[in-house]
């Protein structure tokens, strides 16, 4: 819905779009599996808040914008694909297993944004850590509600899922019981459904899913961050750590260093049944700390996973593959040999699409 048709005028500063994105947005759109676009405006305006909006047409009401070019071009592009189409197209295999859901709760998002307890915590910005993270190894990713049938993802990431009831804690234990891995971050499990603290120590409710208990949690100033531990690597963080006591059976995978909890576990991963828990009890600075405990999880899974680069989107539907640059330099695909290129080159250019049959 309403997707940018160009130059817009309701952000703080409102750019360009670079020659070729609207195009690129539209495949990455389809790619991700909808079955509809559209754009707002059609006519750019001549007067009132949004007369420097753009539109597909310009302010003569009859001029494709560049964004309208590229508009009419994405649809001569998918026109082709009928063609190819085949219904009976499978996804890959390979695609299939690195599935992964993320679940999403608005209430937690609403009720971390009144208390943050430090201007470092940026919600949406730690979501994004594990979604790029994700994206970064070729996973399908869907963001899930509470109701979602948790057993069709292979993968199920609950970030900062700060308010809990039992119900959801015994979801989520059935769901790794049941062959799932289930991968949680800090600030999960801290409050009940009503945001009050649990009158009981700190996350005791979750103690049992995660095999750990967590004694308390720090947050650190800007300008003195603080160091992870994780496979002979440091990584920084300041927002947010959780102070973790495991069980015996639980894995320590990465420690804090500094400070007076230094040696401490801050990431822990343990076996529940068919399935796995792994619990990240920190929130880094840039995210890369996440995507390394995450792809050590897959790869100890036996998951065949990508390594792409940040900006580089790929994604598989109806029998097509599809990958987007929104990187700033050239990307090189490497394609199996049996693939059949319907739309760019293996080099994809900033902006640009490559689509291939598989």
């Amino acid at each position: 819905m309403e997707l940018q048709p160009g130059q817009v005028n309701w952000g703080s500063i409102n750019p360009q779009p670079l020659p070729g994105s609207i195009r690129m947005w539209l495949w990455h759109v389809f790619a991700g599996g909808s079955k509809f676009a559209c754009t707002y405006r059609f006519r750019a305006p001549l007067y009132g808040y949004e007369q420097f909006h753009y539109g597909i047409v310009g302010t003569d009401g009859v001029t494709p914008t560049v964004g309208g070019i590229e508009f009419s071009q994405f649809i001569k592009e998918i026109d082709t694909l009928r063609k190819k189409y085949d219904a009976k197209a499978v996804l890959p295999d390979y695609y299939l297993k690195r599935k992964t859901g993320i679940l999403f709760n608005a209430d937690n998002v609403m009720g971390i944004e009144l208390n943050k307890q430090t201007k470092e915590w940026n919600t949406i910005g730690h979501f994004l850590k594990y979604y790029k993270a994700t994206k970064s190894m070729g996973a399908p990713v869907d963001f899930v509600r509470d109701t979602t049938n948790f057993s069709n993802y292979p993968f199920l990431i609950v970030p900062a899922y700060q308010m809990i009831d039992q119900n959801m804690i015994d979801k989520l234990t059935l769901y790794a019981k049941n062959g799932g891995n289930l991968i949680m971050s800090c600030r999960s499990g801290i409050q009940n459904r009503k945001g009050h603290l649990w009158e009981a120590k700190f996350y005791e409710p979750m103690w049992n899913l995660i095999g750990s208990q967590i004694e308390s949690y720090d947050l650190l100033m800007p300008q003195s961050p603080g160091i992870i531990k994780f496979d002979n690597r440091e990584f920084g963080w300041t927002s947010w750590g959780d102070l973790l006591k495991p069980n015996k059976e639980t894995e320590i995978w990465g420690t804090y260093d500094g400070d007076f909890y230094s040696g401490t576990p801050a990431i822990i991963s343990r076996n529940l049944g068919k399935g796995t828990v792994t619990y990240i009890g920190v929130d880094s600075k840039n995210g890369e700390l996440e995507k390394q405990v995450l792809r050590k999880l897959y790869q100890k899974q036996n998951t065949p996973i990508e390594n792409y680069p940040e900006g580089i989107m790929v994604e598989y539907r109806d029998g097509f593959g599809i990958a987007v640059n929104y990187s700033d330099k050239i990307y090189n695909v490497n394609l199996p040999k049996s693939a059949k290129i319907i739309i760019g080159t293996t080099a994809i250019k900033t902006a640009d699409v490559l689509v291939w049959k598989y």
